[in-house]
């Protein structure tokens, strides 16, 4: 898997026990290679429509290396991982990217 688009990856602040940052602040990292696709989900619970847009993102790492409170950039806005990573081989066994789902980051 090879795509054209450049990430950010931000990890979230560690904090101590009392909630406060641990220094040094993290800085993102980029990720290239990436494919990125539009999604787009609804539910209707009879009152309302409730539209939730989105991204799923394919990046060539391994699963493990990314965390579901990391937040990634996307053509300059964030977006926050929603839900599990999932990890992609080949049959071959070899490492073939990690699929992450993004929300936009809003606030």
């Amino acid at each position: 898997m090879r795509g054209h688009e450049t990430l950010l990856v931000r990890v979230e602040q560690a904090t101590d026990d009392f909630g406060d940052p641990i220094p040094p602040a993290p800085t993102p990292y980029e990720v290239a290679g990436c494919v990125v696709y539009p999604r787009t989900t609804s539910e209707s619970d009879f009152r309302s429509d409730t539209v939730v847009e989105g991204l799923i993102a394919l990046l060539p790492v391994k699963a493990d290396t990314l965390h579901s409170t990391d937040q990634v950039s996307y053509r300059g806005r964030w977006y926050d991982i929603d839900g599990a990573i999932g990890q992609w081989t080949y049959l071959s066994g070899q490492n073939a990217g990690a699929q992450i789902q993004l929300k936009r980051v809003t606030g």
